[in-house]
Parts: structure tokens; C-alpha cells; sequence
């Protein structure tokens, strides 16, 4: 599992640089101005993203968020999630993929002013 690094979104900009992803999953540190952006390379197949959910009601677990990728979509953004919901006790989201992550792109961006 890797700590992804997030790029700052600020009035002058940023290039987006997605990296690989591991395939026993990632975490990136959360303060609620984040958001996700996964890149599906494969050519025909779809692919998962999960983030998962750190809370339970009624002492059951709330599901994870599975969001889907289709073959070859140049990208799909996701979030922000709020902390309360998301963050585990290091303060982290994390997320786990389909099929080991093959062909898969993930960056992390955090808005700013």
C-alpha cells in the first residue's frame, strides 16, 4: 500500500500528474478539499475504484463506495470526501482496486486558494 502525494489546485494551476497504482491499494491523507482522479487505460475492460468507509450505525459497518471506471476513459474525478465518513485514525482514505489495479492511474488533488 502507498501514501499517494497530493497536488495543491491553486489560481495558478496545476498539471495533473497521475501515477500508478499499487495493487494492494493506496491512502492519501484527507482534510475534506480532496479529490480523486482515476484513469482506466485498458482498452476494453471496466475497472473499480473503492474507498473505503470508516463508520458504522446501529454497529454496522456503512458499504464502501465502489465506482466504476470504464474501458478506456480518459478520466473520471471523485470526491470530496468528508473526513467523518472516510478518514481512518491517521487522518487517510483508502482506496483498493479491481483487478490488482492493472491499467489503472490514480492522482490526488486538494483544492486551494
Amino acid at each position: 500500500m502507498a501514501t499517494l502525494t497530493i497536488q495543491q489546485i491553486g489560481r495558478a494551476g496545476v498539471v495533473p500528474a497521475p501515477v500508478a497504482v499499487a495493487a494492494g491499494g493506496d491512502v492519501f491523507p484527507n482534510d475534506g478539499r480532496t479529490l480523486i482522479e482515476v484513469h482506466n487505460d485498458h482498452a476494453a475492460d471496466p475497472r473499480t475504484v473503492t474507498i473505503v468507509t470508516q463508520v458504522t450505525v446501529d454497529g454496522k459497518a456503512v458499504a464502501d463506495d465502489a465506482v466504476t471506471v470504464t474501458a478506456a476513459q480518459d478520466r473520471k474525478l471523485i470526491g470530496p470526501f468528508p473526513p467523518e465518513i472516510y478518514n481512518d485514525a491517521n487522518g487517510r482514505v483508502s482506496l483498493t482496486y479491481s483487478d490488482s489495479g492493472a491499467d489503472m492511474r490514480v492522482g490526488v488533488y486538494r483544492l486551494g486558494g
